[in-house]
């Protein structure tokens, strides 16, 4: 799943950041800059959800997002 971010998460180093702090707590997720053909892509997250259950979706957005004073 693909989404587009905006305000503080606009920023590709922040984007970048808080996709490698998720990686390393085990979310499946990468920035559209690293996936897309044009590294210059708008930013946002590609998120993998394929084999994960439901009810570890939320917790894992809450490590991905942070609190809500961070997003």
């Amino acid at each position: 799943m693909t989404t587009f971010t905006r305000g503080r998460l606009a920023d590709s180093d922040a984007l970048a950041q808080r996709a490698g702090r998720a990686r390393a707590t085990g979310v499946a997720v990468y920035t559209l800059a690293e996936v897309a053909a044009n590294r210059s892509a708008r930013p946002g997250f590609v998120l993998g959800y394929g084999s994960i259950s439901a009810p570890d979706i939320k917790p894992g957005l809450h490590r991905l997002l942070g609190p809500p004073q961070d997003r």
